[in-house]
């Protein structure tokens, strides 16, 4: 389990953005930063400690977490068994 938690852990921050830019990414890597909530992640930070956005600006990508958010509590929910 430790293993494929790294494994796939690797993956996400290789593909949050946060060493290359999404923008120069191929087109299907760029597709597929969008079931990545790093990438959220970093684009808050950038847009936050480079460009002073405020809680308006980043409202689209706390909706985007949120949904992530209740999409895994009702896995987690759904998959649990009781023993």
């Amino acid at each position: 389990a430790m293993f494929t938690a790294f494994f796939f852990m690797i993956i996400f921050v290789l593909l949050s953005g946060i060493f290359t830019p999404i923008s120069s990414m191929p087109a299907w890597a760029q597709e597929l930063t969008r079931l990545n909530p790093l990438r959220y992640l970093v684009e808050v930070m950038r847009m936050v400690y480079l460009k002073g956005s405020t809680l308006a600006d980043l409202t689209g990508h706390f909706i985007a977490v949120c949904l992530f958010a209740v999409f895994f509590n009702v896995l987690a929910i759904v998959s649990y068994k009781k023993s």
